[in-house]
């Protein structure tokens, strides 16, 4: 088998992994029943007003001095991270509705600066949420401590996609990247874009290594030109649709992990974007001159290129990785 073969096999692999790894998707786990409650602002509020949107549920009761804050103040830091998503809500549904009246939820609100037009505190007839309860499966708690600390995350068709501890800092964690999943449902090639970049990034470093060996190892002028051109327009095609993605989505992915991983992921990060930047005129100029026969002064340029190109290349790989699967 021709190293050339090699070659192929191993970029099929890559696009075929990362293909995969990119089809995720989320079970669904129960339906949401209709429902007629009153919100904070005394105001009438049914499951129809959350229809066409990611939300998420759970229930609490105000007079609460274990988890029910701690639950709150996780809500509350989700609802700052999709604060610039529109079609994002949160539905707290109280367990003691007799002591927490619209008057006591609105003031129980502004300890966690909720915006009450999509964080929605919901009290009523307490035998519609103990059925509610039963219905998206966490149980009905016939003594309000005894209600479910878990936030339940709901879909734009009313389906619930999954559950997650909401006094854990794993599981709301887990709770941001599951709303992105669902987010991404509505518009699906969008959606798959950090993928496919991930995978072009992945497809350059591949281009750029072959480029090396050709040139290198074989001395085949001929081939070296095919893979840096390949790399080049795989570099070109991720560059496209990194500004497509952004253009369309105006997404910002906060990284999730802590201690060394974080340190870890920025300083990558930090490296990655101004080098990804400060590359491009120089790409440019050694595409320019081997396209002009100076190979003098496209070896000077590519002998500090190459591997600045090639971490850009991997490091954009290991920037998803760590965003999107770790």
């Amino acid at each position: 088998m021709t190293g050339i073969s090699r070659l192929r096999i191993m970029m099929l692999l890559v696009v075929t992994c990362a293909a995969a790894a990119g089809s995720e998707t989320l079970p669904v786990e129960a339906t949401v029943p209709d429902f007629a409650l009153t919100d904070s602002n005394n105001a009438p509020f049914s499951k129809a007003m959350l229809d066409g949107k990611v939300w998420v549920g759970y229930f609490f009761f105000s007079t609460c001095s274990g988890p029910c804050p701690l639950m709150n103040r996780a809500m509350a830091d989700v609802a700052r991270e999709f604060a610039d998503t529109p079609d994002v809500a949160f539905a707290g549904f109280s367990v003691d509705p007799k002591v927490d009246t619209p008057e006591r939820l609105a003031e129980y609100a502004k300890q966690f600066d909720a915006d009450t037009t999509r964080w929605h505190f919901l009290t009523g007839d307490l035998n519609v949420i103990k059925a509610l309860g039963v219905a998206l499966k966490v149980g009905a708690a016939d003594e309000p401590i005894f209600h479910s600390t878990r936030f339940i995350l709901v879909d734009r068709q009313g389906r619930v996609r999954g559950y997650h501890t909401g006094t854990e800092i794993d599981g709301v964690a887990q709770l941001k990247r599951d709303m992105r999943v669902l987010l991404g449902e509505r518009d699906a090639p969008a959606s798959q874009l950090p993928t496919i970049n991930a995978i072009l990034n992945a497809v350059a470093a591949c281009f750029l290594l072959a480029g090396w060996i050709g040139i290198k190892r074989f001395h085949d002028p001929t081939l070296h030109k095919k893979m840096m051109l390949a790399a080049f327009f795989a570099s070109v095609v991720f560059l496209a649709c990194y500004l497509y993605y952004h253009a369309q989505t105006g997404a910002r992915t906060p990284y999730q992990g802590e201690g060394v991983l974080r340190m870890v992921y920025y300083t990558i990060l930090f490296t990655h974007i101004p080098l990804a930047g400060l590359m491009v005129p120089f790409i440019l100029a050694a595409l320019y001159f081997a396209l002009r026969r100076r190979f003098d002064l496209h070896t000077r340029i590519t002998r500090w290129v190459w591997p600045v190109w090639m971490y850009v290349s991997v490091t954009g790989v290991l920037i998803y990785l760590m965003l999107y699967r770790l």
